[in-house]
């Protein structure tokens, strides 16, 4: 499709599960240039990888570049009467272009600005950290990543610049909070992400900002990494958080600091219950943003 004009889809509700082979085969037939089924699931509160839920009837969406033929309309009411067809017109956008409208220049933490790679630094600003997030989490404007920003700058002013700690950011997305690390003083940052899109993403982010040989991306996950790290910061939802406490614990030094985030304030207590800090280890610090939590684990 092109990115200006009008593009159709057809709404179908009601289709029989057992029928919906034959009707995706009729429309791709009559012009169709892809077809998505909107998905009923089911999402525990304590686990968050949601499960399909299994229904007669399915609904779909079918795309066309222009208007459906009368035929293919016909033969959905003649031979299927049960199932509801709506037909919308829709305005075509650039959504790569579309989305990069919300994303500006922003303060992040002690005056360093979050700026898109494709926009210009304001006046006065020197210290920038210059983001294109592409396909991966990250911008600096959710809550849990401006929890994890402000609690590393509270953890860095003990820090000697380029002189800090080295530095373990477990899923690290763009790149962001692991070129903040460095920003802020840490000696080197190693990253994890478990896509590999992302990765990408992050690479190209730590060479235009220049922080090759500083930054290092792995393409292992933190399960399999053996160093030592005097800080660990992990922004990951906190059912994921729990299921990888004991890689993100063995990856301390022994006196490391633990830094987490993205967990849900109304889900804390599950999170502390569940998530066994090590022995003579405690929660030192907490940080709250609209409904999200950040802690720092530290030896008493």
């Amino acid at each position: 499709m092109e990115n200006s004009g009008s593009f159709y889809k057809i709404v179908l509700k009601q289709v029989p599960r057992d029928q919906e082979d034959i009707i995706t085969g009729l429309c791709f037939d009559c012009g169709a240039s892809g077809i998505s089924e909107n998905l009923k699931f089911h999402q525990d509160s304590l686990n968050y990888e949601p499960q399909t839920i299994e229904t007669p009837f399915v609904e779909l969406v079918v795309y066309f570049e222009s208007a459906p033929g009368k035929d293919l309309l016909s033969q959905l009411q003649r031979r299927w009467s049960e199932v509801e067809v709506t037909v919308l017109e829709e305005t075509q956008k650039d959504w790569n272009e579309e989305w990069k409208k919300g994303f500006e220049e922003f303060e992040l933490v002690d005056r360093i600005w979050v700026v898109p790679s494709w926009r210009k630094a304001p006046s006065g600003v020197d210290r920038i950290l210059s983001i294109d997030p592409g396909m991966a989490f990250g911008t600096g404007t959710h809550e849990t990543t401006r929890l994890a920003s402000q609690a590393l700058f509270e953890i860095s002013k003990s820090w000697e610049r380029g002189k800090g700690p080295s530095v373990l950011d477990v899923g690290t997305g763009t790149g962001i909070l692991a070129l903040l690390a460095l920003e802020l003083g840490a000696a080197s940052v190693t990253a994890t992400e478990l896509d590999p899109v992302a990765r990408d993403v992050a690479r190209e982010n730590i060479r235009n900002n220049g922080a090759q040989g500083r930054v290092h991306i792995l393409d292992d996950q933190v399960t399999s990494i053996a160093e030592k790290f005097p800080l660990v910061m992990a922004n990951i939802i906190d059912g994921i958080l729990v299921n990888i406490q004991e890689p993100l614990k063995n990856c301390l030094t022994p006196r490391g600091l633990l830094l987490v985030t993205g967990i849900l304030a109304e889900r804390e207590n599950w999170f502390q219950n569940n998530f066994k800090l090590p022995s003579r280890y405690q929660w030192q610090k907490r940080w709250q943003l609209n409904e999200w939590v950040a802690l720092i684990g530290a030896p008493q």
